[in-house]
């Protein structure tokens, strides 16, 4: 999240595998875009869980927003030790 906050792109993809790598600088920005104003305003990241999906270890993860606004839900998913999946999804997208 500090990397999206600080739009950050090379951050962002850094721990990525090949795949993750794939994720254009554009697309980046987009989401940067729609998501930094709320997060420089402060944010809390909470561990939900996590679970095994098509050979990928996949954690669940509250972002909840100082504003008090909804809380969005983060999938991270990471295979051989490297993060191959990441899906930020707010209320009701």
């Amino acid at each position: 999240m500090q990397s999206t906050k600080d739009e950050d792109y090379k951050a962002f993809v850094a721990n990525g595998d090949k795949g993750f790598h794939g994720i254009t600088e554009k697309a980046f920005k987009s989401v940067c875009a729609k998501i930094m104003p709320r997060l420089k305003k402060g944010y809390h990241v909470v561990f939900l869980g996590g679970l095994k999906e098509a050979g990928s270890h996949v954690t669940l993860w509250k972002i909840a927003c100082d504003d008090h606004g909804d809380d969005d839900l983060l999938h991270m998913s990471v295979k051989n030790g490297k993060i191959n999946g990441a899906l930020l999804t707010g209320a009701f997208e």
